[in-house]
């Protein structure tokens, strides 16, 4: 995904000389060839995604890769419990379970694709997301109505 791939992208101090993608206002469904896990965890992040600003329709792909990688590391952390953190070998002996690395991966590639979205707290440092309304947040608007003095 380009840093300039959609509004609220592009690093801050840095103009973009791409087009602007506007960010998605419709909620789009799961794409159907995304296995279940990947289609529940879809619907978790699109929402948030759109939330703050930062998904457009540039992203599908991406949000369909950052998905799938969540849902393979629940996958493989089932396999992971089911078989053992450990297993043993030929000569009677324990070694790692391989899959420890392959959830390892995916994780690293699901926290670089959740960043690009601004869904981590670092990530939302180099986007650009739209501020909260505060009838979104209870707190804060309690928070807003108490500093201007409301009742």
């Amino acid at each position: 995904m380009s840093e300039f791939s959609s509004v609220g992208h592009a690093k801050r101090g840095r103009k973009s000389n791409h087009q602007v993608v506007a960010p998605l206002s419709v909620t789009p469904a799961p794409p159907l060839h995304l296995s279940s896990r990947a289609q529940d965890e879809w619907n978790r992040i699109v929402p948030a995604a759109m939330a703050i600003g930062t998904f457009t329709h540039a992203d599908l792909r991406a949000m369909e890769l950052l998905c799938d990688a969540l849902a393979t590391i629940a996958e493989l952390s089932d396999a992971v419990r089911d078989e053992g953190y450990t297993l043993p070998t030929a000569d009677g002996g324990r070694k790692g379970n391989p899959l420890l690395r392959a959830i390892s991966e995916q994780r690293s590639h699901a926290m670089k694709l959740l960043a690009s979205f601004g869904l981590t707290p670092l990530g939302r440092m180099s986007v650009d997301v739209k501020p909260e309304r505060s009838q979104d947040n209870p707190f804060l608007a309690l928070m807003l109505k108490s500093s201007r003095g409301d009742s």
